[in-house]
């Protein structure tokens, strides 16, 4: 028995021998990958700063922590382009799961897109890339984010209005010239505003599933151009807004127009619209005059329910920046520059 007891004690401390040093091989492999994506970034133009990592995740994942990551990205089609700060990342891989890149956020985050305003937050951000392949480029992507407390101000001023998040989850999907992503987030905090008091200041959930295709088609000298004149289109498959009292689900097919501006049809199917057509109109978005016309037209379509508040089933057009509901315009939205 206690010969067998110390062949164990050996197989285990091989085991954890085994382990270890894989998993130092490992955090190295993630550590040189990274390096390599840095380098990759800089030759494009990115700026990209972040602290001499240090090893972790032993004994199931080789990962690595790096402190103060600054991220600077150029886009042509948003002038300032985008930058993006973190207090801590962590990079790895699941020891069990190579094909499976995870990434790691946390603590106090900045985000920056052109000239708007900053938004500083901070939140758990758990990015899992699915199915690498050897190319280095993942085809889908599961991310995970709960905790999201945000404020929302131009640098340099004081402290801006709270914007939160209890939870959200969002699935990306890549295949050849098409890009599937699903998205679903609960419990959402807004800041102050007219139309957030008018509304409600939380919208309890919004889901949607969208599809963009003829990705391949577009080139980056006139990426939004060649994208229509190939036949790109948006199609939101499905989405579900629960804001208030307003409850609101249908789908919509979408495109570019001759002046690169999106124009298409949907059906929404919608219930709480009375109020949310006053919230509308007080917050300027739509003229007083077309929410009350909307309104009389709404009331003439209700569908009573039996297990709720009556329902409105219309089609839904967007064209020449105006939305129309039916043949009521409801808002003319703003220019589209590329």
């Amino acid at each position: 028995m206690r010969r067998l007891s110390i062949i164990g004690a050996a197989l285990i401390a091989l085991i954890l021998l085994a382990d270890t040093v894989a998993w130092y091989w490992a955090t190295g492999v993630v550590a040189r990958e990274t390096d390599l994506w840095v380098a990759a970034r800089r030759a494009q133009g990115w700026a990209v700063r972040m602290g001499p990592p240090t090893r972790s995740g032993w004994p199931w994942a080789a990962r690595i922590k790096v402190a103060d990551v600054a991220v600077q990205a150029p886009f042509a089609s948003l002038p300032g382009g985008a930058s993006f700060k973190a207090e801590m990342a962590t990079i790895g891989v699941n020891l069990l799961v190579w094909r499976h890149v995870e990434v790691f956020l946390a603590g106090a985050q900045r985000l920056q897109l052109g000239a708007s305003p900053e938004i500083a937050f901070t939140s758990r951000l758990h990015v899992l890339s699915v199915d690498l392949p050897e190319t280095g480029v993942a085809q889908a992507a599961d991310i995970r984010i709960e905790g999201v407390d945000a404020r929302i101000a131009p640098p340099g001023t004081p402290e801006g209005p709270r914007f939160a998040i209890e939870r959200a989850t969002a699935r990306v999907v890549s295949a050849a010239e098409t890009l599937r992503a699903t998205l679903d987030a609960k419990t959402i905090d807004l800041p102050p505003s007219t139309l957030a008091n008018g509304v409600g200041p939380r919208i309890l959930q919004i889901a949607i599933d969208l599809a963009l295709t003829k990705l391949g088609q577009a080139t980056p000298a006139s990426a939004p151009a060649s994208w229509r004149d190939a036949g790109g289109s948006l199609a939101v498959r499905s989405f579900d807004i629960a804001w208030g009292s307003f409850v609101a689900s249908g789908s919509a097919n979408l495109h570019l127009d001759a002046a690169l501006q999106p124009e298409g049809t949907g059906d929404a199917r919608l219930s709480g619209t009375a109020d949310t057509l006053d919230a509308l109109a007080s917050a300027k978005l739509i003229a007083p005059r077309a929410a009350m016309a909307a309104k009389a037209v709404l009331q003439l379509m209700q569908q009573p329910q039996p297990d709720g508040p009556p329902i409105v089933q219309l089609p839904l057009t967007l064209q020449d920046r105006t939305l129309r509901m039916g043949r009521i315009p409801l808002t003319k939205l703003p220019e589209l520059t590329w």
